[in-house]
């Protein structure tokens, strides 16, 4: 195990508990934090040929984060002619304590040389789906969860030219998570909405620079939509689109990156509650080492969908031999609450120099020297989860995949891999509430949703209840009435508002803070209330309406002279809609015939006042002027009728468009 201490700090190994008692001892009773951490050796597990990137997640719903890499595979070529082996994703189900079933393996056969995968959740289940962009066919490759760590076969929905990652969030506030694309070779950004089943809408493209690269997804200026920050490696810039919240984006902003940037992350790194951006970068093959020096570059974010200038700081202290840092991530790994930086180094197969380094955030936007753990071979990308449930569940762990870690000498076996389980940990610090539910001023929120918390520790969910956790209409100091719940799997508070929430309603969320809020099981309370605010609305309705019931009845024969016709519909009709252009009689030329092209036109028609959902059409506008007896008629109720939303008469919903309702009566003699 390597233990990292701040300068002046003693260099000795102790078990968890020593550590931790003689850490009491050096800071008082009550230290802010333990001023220690640590990654243990890399422990490797093979997937399979070349993987490039790895994501985590829970795949098969027990609560422990699993692992998904995406394995480019290699070519057979007159310099190494070995065998081609085509790539896929490889999935490791974890057990919890840090180690890993082994793998499974799933194929994409529409893109033998996949080059990224990432997780979300597509079908509205419990279980992370994935998707794998697909450069050779231009669409992405979709695999929903069975549930149990198995995957159904991918369906494929069509990108732009030349996809090579993806990013998923709530582009247009349906709740259903959506697909942003970027397409290397037609210069755009492909949107793909979800219908929350695992399927996706017609691509919408939107201009993103040339040749954008990958994406990553946050909420830039603070307006409650998700906004994208794309990069285009080979023009060492950036582009930042800004979401209009309908699954539109405004105009192109674009920022200049260091040479040979890749990957890009974003987090608050100067506690200013506005998104910020880091990418990673080092020197164009052939050009000096230190020209740029190899690093991350953070551009701090102003709130409004603007960055500051860039500032750099290398991933090593020893410049001699190349890093080749090629991924970059945020998270807090030594548990003092500010953001931290990561990245994978490929290093070189001669050099030794590859593994990862970590840069632990000042929490102003600086960060601290890189400490190095060298490791692998060409590590190509790397995620932060909690893998073993060490007692340290605030502490990410590293899993880092290394592109060639068996491919010394090019053979064919698979490649790795690499765990390192965090070893540090806190001790005696607040809680914090990492991310919410709905979003921060989201907008359009279902008035069925319920209020949802995440933290960074595990809570005492005794101390979560509708006193610590309340929801608030704007217009009144009264919380509505509730349940909470708290799952410690996930560190998640739920708030479920019993008779739902009202339309059209501004909503305070509150998880209170201090001696008498939100506890974590160590017993220290969140610092000081934490509060966001939503806005309710109907969801769009998209349902055409449906005639249910009709009078007289379809074929019925001996009807009276002076009645009217009537539909009733299946949800309110717009009244402008049901006139005598839409709701029409036709008198047969025969009791048996079906030729019924004479229309009476002295009629009228109405829409119930009460309800909208009754149709009166009267024959002769008075009961003095009778139908004629013994005749049979047609009404019919055309797709002109719409209901309130718009949405025109369907009556036979698995025809192919709108059908208008059509039914015969014959009157009797008297």
């Amino acid at each position: 195990m390597i233990n990292h201490y701040r300068p002046g700090a003693l260099l000795v190994q102790f078990g968890a508990a020593v550590l931790a008692a003689a850490l009491l001892a050096l800071v008082g009773a009550s230290p802010a934090w333990a001023e220690w951490w640590g990654f243990g050796d890399a422990q490797n597990y093979p997937v399979g040929e070349s993987p490039l990137v790895v994501t985590s997640a829970d795949f098969n719903g027990d609560g422990e984060k699993d692992l998904a890499t995406v394995n480019y595979g290699n070519y057979a070529d007159a310099t190494f002619p070995r065998p081609e082996i085509l790539g896929g994703v490889s999935v490791l189900l974890g057990k919890g304590d840090g180690t890993f079933q082994p793998k499974q393996e799933f194929e994409i056969t529409t893109n033998p040389h996949p080059r990224s995968v990432t997780s979300a959740h597509f079908n509205g289940d419990v279980f992370a789906d994935l998707v794998v962009p697909n450069p050779t066919s231009d669409n992405v490759a979709v695999f929903l969860s069975n549930g149990d760590g198995t995957f159904q076969d991918p369906q494929n929905f069509a990108a732009g030219d030349g996809p090579l990652y993806a990013t998923s969030a709530d582009f247009n506030g349906d709740v259903n998570a959506d697909l942003a694309v970027p397409n290397r070779t037609s210069d755009d950004v492909s949107i793909l909405l979800g219908n929350g089943d695992g399927t996706f809408q017609a691509a919408k493209s939107f201009p993103a620079g040339d040749a954008p690269y990958s994406a990553i997804n946050t909420d830039f200026n603070a307006d409650g939509n998700a906004d994208l920050a794309v990069l285009r490696q080979s023009s060492d810039a950036l582009t930042v689109l800004l979401g209009n919240g309908d699954g539109t984006f405004q105009e192109a902003k674009n920022l200049p990156v260091e040479d040979e940037t890749y990957l890009i992350t974003s987090a608050d790194f100067d506690g200013d509650n506005k998104a910020d951006l880091v990418t990673v970068h080092h020197p164009s093959f052939g050009s000096a080492t230190t020209s740029p020096p190899e690093g991350v570059s953070v551009l701090l974010g102003n709130g409004d969908g603007t960055f500051q200038d860039a500032k750099s700081f290398p991933v090593s202290w020893d410049t001699s031999y190349r890093r080749n840092p090629e991924q970059v991530i945020s998270a807090d790994f030594n548990g003092d609450k500010k953001q931290d930086l990561a990245t994978s180094n490929r290093g070189g197969f001669f050099t030794g120099y590859h593994g990862a380094s970590v840069l632990l955030g000042n929490g102003d936007g600086t960060f601290q020297e890189a400490e190095e753990y060298p490791f692998g071979i060409n590590p190509s990308s790397l995620t932060a989860a909690d893998f073993d449930a060490d007692g340290f569940p605030n502490l990410p762990d590293l899993a880092v995949a290394d592109d060639g870690s068996n491919d010394l000498n090019f053979e064919t076996s698979p490649d790795d891999v690499s765990v390192l389980w965090n070893q540090g940990g806190t001790l005696d610090f607040a809680p914090t509430v990492t991310s919410v539910s709905p979003l921060v001023a989201a907008k359009g929120v279902s008035p069925t949703a319920n209020g949802e918390a995440t933290f960074s520790d595990d809570m005492s969910g005794d101390t979560l209840t509708t006193d610590t956790f309340t929801l608030t209409p704007q217009s009144s100091s009264t919380p509505v009435a509730a349940t909470v719940s708290y799952d410690p799997t996930i560190r998640k508070a739920t708030l479920d508002p019993r008779l739902g929430l009202e339309v059209n309603t501004t909503y305070t969320a509150t998880i209170k803070g201090g001696t008498s809020g939100a506890k974590n099981v160590a017993g220290n309370a969140l610092e000081q209330d934490h509060s966001w605010s939503f806005t309710t609305a109907l969801p769009p309705d998209t349902t055409a309406p449906r005639v249910d019931t009709v009078s007289p009845g379809n074929l019925t024969t001996g009807v009276g002279r002076s009645t009217d016709a009537t539909a009733t519909f299946s949800e309110k009709m717009a009244p402008a809609s049901i006139t005598t252009s839409t709701f029409k009689l036709f008198k047969c030329s025969s009791t048996t015939s079906t030729n019924c092209a004479t229309q009476i036109t002295n009629v009228a028609v109405s829409l119930s006042t009460t309800d909208a959902l009754k149709a009166t059409l009267n024959p002769y506008r008075t009961t003095s002027t009778l139908l004629a007896s013994k005749t049979k008629y047609k009404a019919v109720v055309t797709t002109g009728a719409k209901d309130v939303a718009g949405n025109a008469l369907d009556q036979d919903p698995s025809a192919v468009g709108n059908q208008q309702k059509v039914w015969y009566f014959t009157t009797g003699r008297g």
